[in-house]
């Protein structure tokens, strides 16, 4: 594709012009993604585990 603003030609996924730093797509639109996903990470199982423990420790020097 080429950039609407100098005419360097740029690749078809680029989000602005190398050349000159005109944005190739509306600003605030999103790149194509795939359907649904979600920005947020799942945080991992062992870190829940992790943080289940040191609690479940605590609780346990707390009452003993």
């Amino acid at each position: 594709m080429q950039c609407r603003q100098c005419g360097t030609e740029i690749a078809d996924k680029a989000i602005i012009c190398y050349k000159c730093g005109t944005a190739t797509a509306v600003p605030g639109a999103r790149p194509p993604g795939r359907a649904g996903a979600s920005t947020r990470r799942a945080v991992p199982a062992w870190i829940w585990a992790l943080a289940v423990a040191v609690v479940l420790a605590a609780v346990w020097w707390r009452f003993r």
